[in-house]
């Protein structure tokens, strides 16, 4: 049971499409440099995050399909989003790739700015909400990964897929999508012994 638990964990873990905390915190630090211009602030639940990777979802959610979202909203809504009311909720729904983002707005007295708060998030084609909709049209087109540098390091596959040991950083490093990446202190614990003796040789 234990090893069957392992497998699980890993090969949840261990996915390119997975998002990880690290990468919600680095898209929200860049869409707030980003929405900083129209006094907007971003900020994501750690329900988003739990939501995010929810199997329920099917195809999974990208941190790169969350990216060009949060940018059509940007580019579509930002003045619209500025005018509207404290404790407004409404659902971001783009219909090209079934994506629901419930979200509330919370005027911030102390920073003078709008947080827009994105309460979880799920791929469903019927999603029904009460609640204003502001729809997107962000296609599988546009969506497209940063630019991938090689990486200097030890490589390892897990799976189907590679990756490279990023020893300044402690961190698992996807070699096709660099912005992938994993803890891996957080990893060692949850993988079969085989392959955290291969994370360990690669990091001596």
């Amino acid at each position: 049971m234990r090893n069957f638990i392992k497998k699980i964990l890993r090969e949840g873990l261990l996915s390119e499409g997975h998002v990880t905390q690290g990468q919600l915190n680095q898209l929200e630090q860049e869409l707030d440099d980003l929405f900083r211009s129209v006094g907007i602030d971003i900020e994501f639940t750690r329900h988003f995050l739990d939501r995010v990777n929810d199997a329920r979802n099917g195809k999974e959610i990208t941190i790169d399909e969350l990216r060009a979202i949060f940018k059509r909203v940007y580019s579509r809504y930002s003045d619209k989003i500025k005018a509207l009311s404290n404790n407004f909720e409404g659902v971001f729904k783009n219909r090209p790739t079934n994506i629901n983002i419930p979200f509330v707005l919370k005027w911030d007295s102390r920073n003078k700015e709008i947080d827009l708060i994105s309460k979880t998030i799920m791929r469903k084609p019927n999603f029904g909400t009460s609640n204003d909709v502001l729809p997107l049209n962000v296609t599988d087109k546009d969506i497209a990964p940063e630019e991938t540098k090689e990486l200097d390091g030890p490589v390892i596959k897990i799976g189907n897929i590679e990756w490279v040991v990023d020893k300044a950083s402690n961190m698992l490093v996807s070699k096709k999508n660099n912005n992938v990446k994993h803890n891996i202190d957080s990893i060692l614990g949850k993988v079969d012994d085989e392959t955290a003796k291969n994370i360990m040789n690669a990091l001596k």
